[in-house]
C-alpha cells in the first residue's frame, strides 16, 4: 500500500490558462499533494498534437526527476469525493486510471469494458480518459511516451490511442472509483460518476476474470 498523498502529481497547463492554474494550485495544496505544473505551450496547428506534446514533456520530466509512481492530472481534474488514504499498486499494472469516461466515440475505439481483476481493481479497456492516470514505474512512463508518439504520428487524440493500447496492456481502475472527474462543462457529465452506480443501473456489465 502507498499513501495517496505521497504520490507526486504533475499537471499540464498552458501559460494562457491562468485561472485553471490558480485553481489547480489551490486544490492540490489543499489536498496535501506535492505537485509540479508542466507548461504546455506547443504551437502546432492541431489541438490533439499540442496536447500530446505536453504529455510527452510531462512524462519526460517525471523520468528526469526519477519520481515513481506519479500521477498525471489535467488542469480541470477534480476529486469526485474524498480520496482514499492509501491504495495498492499491482506490480503487473501498466497504468491505473483514477479518472474515466463513459463517452463512446465509435470508430477505431471499441466500447468500454470492465473485467474483474482483484478485490480492489477492475481491468479497464477502451476508456476515453487521460485526465487522471497513475504511472507506476519508469517502464510505464516510457510506454506512455511511446503511445503518445503514436498518437502524434496518426494525428489522433492521445486518449483514443491509449484506449486502443489498453486492449493488450494492463490498465486498471479502482472499484471504488473513479476518483477524479473533469470540471469542464462539456466533460463533467461523462466523467463525474462512480463505477458502482453504472453497474447498479445496468449501464455496464462486469466481465469475469479469464
Amino acid at each position: 500500500m502507498i499513501e495517496v498523498k505521497s504520490i507526486k502529481v504533475y499537471y499540464m497547463n498552458p501559460d494562457t490558462f491562468t485561472q485553471r492554474r490558480s485553481k489547480m494550485d489551490e486544490l492540490l495544496t489543499k489536498l496535501g499533494f506535492q505537485f509540479e505544473r508542466i507548461p504546455s505551450n506547443s504551437s502546432h496547428e492541431l489541438r490533439q498534437t499540442r496536447m500530446c506534446e505536453g504529455y510527452i514533456k510531462l512524462a519526460e520530466t517525471a523520468i528526469e526527476r526519477g519520481c515513481f509512481p506519479f500521477l498525471i492530472l489535467d488542469d480541470d481534474a477534480t476529486p469526485i469525493e474524498e480520496l482514499p488514504a492509501a491504495i495498492s499498486i499491482p506490480v503487473d499494472s501498466r497504468f491505473i486510471y483514477l479518472g474515466a469516461s463513459t463517452w463512446e466515440c465509435g470508430g477505431i475505439k471499441k466500447p468500454l469494458v470492465l473485467t474483474e481483476y482483484n478485490d480492489f481493481y477492475y481491468r479497464v479497456q477502451h476508456s476515453l480518459s487521460s485526465h487522471a492516470i497513475l504511472v507506476p514505474t519508469k517502464e510505464s512512463a516510457e510506454h506512455f511516451i511511446k503511445v503518445i508518439k503514436t498518437a502524434i504520428e496518426k494525428s489522433e487524440f492521445n486518449d483514443i490511442i491509449l484506449a486502443i493500447d489498453s486492449e493488450e496492456e494492463l490498465y486498471l481502475t479502482p472499484k471504488d472509483g473513479p476518483y477524479f472527474y473533469q470540471n469542464d462543462a462539456h466533460t463533467e457529465p461523462i466523467t463525474k460518476f462512480k463505477w458502482k452506480d453504472l453497474i447498479n443501473e445496468g449501464s455496464i456489465i462486469i466481465k469475469p476474470k479469464s
